[in-house]
């Protein structure tokens, strides 16, 4: 049987009613998130392996569970629509474990502010629980592949996409 390394780990933030694309793209700003085409991105601080990616968490924006493909100037061209549903991913195999931490102030953050449920693996859940779901995972790489961001993963990952 083969064995996950969980290169990318996403959390689902919904809410029923939409909300301004702008305010939260502002809200975004304000926390340090760079915006590239149609998502944003938390870039670490400090010194960063080269195997190691440098995000903590990509947003993407949806609405109805659509992707709505809207760049920074649409948006501060006052030309974005409404949202209602965003994609949190956390490159798991690619962050060391401390990270973990990180992502998950961005989640109750952004959950907090903007009255957000969260979903992960299609379960409802609290950060609490999303933090243990994590750390259940970021032991099974510890125990199989070297650790979360470890270089032996990245070389593994490299092999998989080399095939």
């Amino acid at each position: 049987m083969k064995k996950e390394h969980y290169e990318k780990l996403t959390v689902v933030l919904a809410r029923e009613a939409p909300a301004s694309r702008k305010e939260f793209h502002t809200w975004l700003k304000r926390r340090g998130y760079k915006s590239e085409d149609d998502f944003y991105y938390l870039k670490r601080k400090g010194r960063i392996p080269p195997w190691q990616t440098d995000a903590i968490v990509t947003v993407d924006i949806r609405l109805n569970s659509s992707a709505i493909y809207e760049t920074e100037e649409d948006v501060e061209e006052g030309s974005s629509t409404a949202w209602n549903s965003l994609k949190l991913d956390y490159l798991m195999a690619s962050l060391p474990r401390e990270c973990i931490e990180l992502f998950l102030e961005e989640v109750e953050q952004i959950s907090n502010c903007f009255g957000l449920e969260v979903k992960f693996e299609l379960a409802e859940v609290d950060v609490p629980s999303l933090r243990a779901s994590l750390n259940v995972i970021a032991d099974s790489l510890d125990r199989d592949f070297g650790g979360a961001g470890s270089e032996e993963l990245a070389i593994l990952i490299a092999q998989e996409y080399a095939r």
